[in-house]
């Protein structure tokens, strides 16, 4: 057990190992330029940490080795620490969302178990106050390995209420790592922003585990349409259904289309009872190569789904790689859905060396066939944590270290067909260490929320630096309002790149005329949208004022739930502001900004319904003006000062 004292709060750091650790011994000390180098040892190991620390983040660094040099077995490397319930309101981590987004967790639960490793999450736990502030920060830099996040807002056994009790540990589930090295940082932050913090440990990240990653291609920020509701059902979809959508699309501004789960399956079988052959169901789309030149002649890029890892009963893939396939003896589930263990047997293993060649290969084999120009891998998160037990071999201690070694391999082979092909990944398998995998993040299911859209979004935001992030695909019914569609799409342009899944043939041209001045906007606008600077104004539920600070403009999303009062950044000399409140009107005060401001005023459908002109007193600037919902409010400054 090693000790450590950072920002006031007492850590406990133990390992648990084959051959035993005993008591470590403190053999040298050294502090240098807020660097602390430190050297244990006891019987049978050397232990060296190295401690970093500014005012808001610290960083311990550290090597494990056998003094005779030999590998050893990690059966658990832990960190403990209680923090005062002084101004403790909320925790996060980043799946802190169950049953694909659908059912949010109360901001403080009284306990919090959670399960992570490289297709799962990152291991990361924050506890913040009511206004998103950081008490305390605690995570892993290495992302691959399995990890437990465990939090009591009490303590047991006597139940007291003055401290939250915070672990993480690694690995669990009966796995064991082998190493001759066991390497590794711990990250600690406390008094940051939550969105600064999450950015300060990818940082960290970055710069420990030497990490960089390729800028995606332009066009994967080109906005997305999807199949998804398009047919009679979700997988109900054909060329001819594909096609009238599509020359529509490409009418409004789409650039790429994404063909989802149903193009290879009989209806109502996509998942998972057909999946893992990913041959394309010739009664739906006779000729999918034929049908990808005529995509592209309309303008669009041509993205397909797929789940790698899934072989469903009634695939030819189930036969051939039936040896390959999981075992585990407890159900690990996700999302909260799964009951039986068997499920899990649709499932390949990835600590299998058929897996390993199979699961690339496939996923590259269908780019090829097809001339893609990406593919959306969907269902990573379900391969299961716990450790395989079936009779196969088994190549990798580690599960999250095998699924890492998976996806590197899908990016690889991937590569190889279509350079810097678009690969999206859903929330739940978005993390800091699968950026080098996926150029593209999506929001997970939630398209008819857009509140939801921008809260999971601004998560997506907060970690996935060099990485496109997509909203889900927002969807409306036909006789929907075109003030709540404008301020969906609003919302969805401010969130991330715009994706949609409405059938474009079953809307009104009014729809379709929305839609195609926000693409606009969206095109006009997108190196600000995308590059500046975001951030969360507000660090409610639903981050509810949204500021993207591209440096030569500001643009601010408001909702109905947003402050009257929004600080920017810099001395303004032209401000957006969306209106997705459910009001007319706008009343928003920008403190310490000065001079005359010419405002004008845009309805849904981007008629200028209104010009004024605003002018600060006392170093604010007050926008009291009458909005459309779902408009939008274009403030130039026309003098110097």
């Amino acid at each position: 057990m090693v000790k450590k004292n950072i920002y006031g709060y007492d850590f406990l750091i133990t390992f648990k190992l084959i051959p035993p650790v005993k008591e470590w011994k403190l053999e040298n000390r050294k502090v240098e330029n807020k660097v602390v180098k430190e050297k244990y040892s006891e019987d049978n190991y050397y232990l060296d940490t190295e401690l970093t620390f500014n005012e808001h983040i610290t960083v311990i660094s550290f090597c494990l080795r056998r003094k005779n040099k030999e590998e050893f077995l990690v059966e658990e490397n832990k960190i403990q620490c209680n923090i005062p319930n002084i101004g403790v309101h909320r925790i996060w981590t980043p799946s802190l969302i169950e049953e694909l987004g659908q059912k949010q967790i109360v901001a403080l639960p009284w306990f919090l178990d959670d399960k992570v490793a490289s297709h799962r999450s990152m291991p990361l736990i924050c506890i913040m106050d009511r206004i998103g502030k950081v008490k305390f920060a605690l995570g892993f830099i290495d992302q691959r390995i399995e990890t437990s996040l465990s939090s009591r807002v009490y303590k047991e056994p006597d139940y007291t209420f003055f401290d939250t009790f915070v672990e993480i540990k690694r690995p669990f589930g009966g796995i064991k790592l082998k190493r001759a090295r066991y390497q590794d940082a711990i990250f600690i932050s406390k008094g940051l922003p939550w969105f600064d913090t999450v950015q300060g440990f990818v940082n960290c990240h970055d710069k420990i585990m030497g990490y960089s990653i390729s800028k995606p291609p332009d066009y994967v920020y080109d906005p997305v349409w999807n199949t998804w509701s398009a047919g009679e059902t979700i997988d109900d979809i054909n060329e001819e259904n594909v096609l009238a959508n599509a020359e529509i699309a490409s009418k409004l501004g789409f650039k790429n289309i994404i063909i989802d789960a149903g193009w290879f399956c009989e209806t109502g079988k996509w998942y998972p009872e057909q999946c893992g052959d990913y041959v394309v169901n010739e009664q739906k789309f006779p000729d999918m190569r034929d049908l990808v030149k005529k995509l592209r002649k309309l303008g669009l890029r041509v993205i397909l789904w797929c789940a790698p890892f899934v072989v469903g009963e009634e695939s030819q893939a189930r036969r051939i790689f039936r040896g390959s396939l999981i075992e585990t003896e407890e159900v690990d589930d996700p999302v909260g859905r799964i009951k039986d263990v068997s499920f899990m047997s649709n499932f390949l293993c990835p600590r299998n060396p058929i897996t390993q060649k199979h699961v690339p290969e496939l996923v590259a084999r269908i780019i090829k066939n097809y001339n893609l120009d990406g593919v959306k891998l969907d269902f990573i998160d379900f391969v299961p944590l716990l450790p395989c037990v079936a009779k196969h071999e088994h190549n990798f201690d580690s599960v999250g270290v095998a699924m890492d070694y998976c996806l590197r391999r899908i990016r690889e082979e991937v590569d190889k067909v279509k350079p810097g092909a678009l690969i999206e990944f859903r929330q739940q398998y978005a993390n800091i260490n699968n950026r080098a995998y996926a150029n593209a993040f999506r929001a997970i299911d939630c398209p008819l929320d857009p509140d939801q859209n921008r809260m999971l979004c601004t998560f997506l935001r907060s970690f996935s630096k060099g990485v496109a992030v997509y909203t889900d695909y927002i969807w409306w019914h036909p006789k929907e309002s075109l003030e709540n569609i404008a301020k969906t799409i609003a919302t969805a342009i401010m969130a991330g790149v715009p994706t949609f899944a409405v059938n474009l043939r079953n809307v009104p041209q009014e729809h379709l005329g929305i839609i195609k001045n926000w693409l606009k906007f969206y095109e006009q606008h997108r190196e600000d949208l995308i590059y500046g600077n975001y951030i969360p104004v507000q660090s409610d539920s639903y981050f509810s004022t949204i500021l993207i600070n591209s440096g030569k403009r500001l643009y601010v999303e408001l909702t109905p739930f947003s402050s009257s009062i929004v600080p920017l950044p810099q001395k303004a000399r032209e401000i957006l502001v969306l209106n997705c409140t459910d009001k007319d009107f706008i009343f928003v005060v920008f403190p310490q900004q000065d001079g005359i401001f010419e405002a004008e005023i845009y309805n849904q459908r981007f008629k200028k319904t209104k010009k004024i002109t605003i002018q600060s007193k006392g170093g604010k600037l007050l926008l009291e003006a009458p909005v459309p919902q779902g408009g939008h409010v274009i403030l130039t400054k026309v003098n110097n000062c």
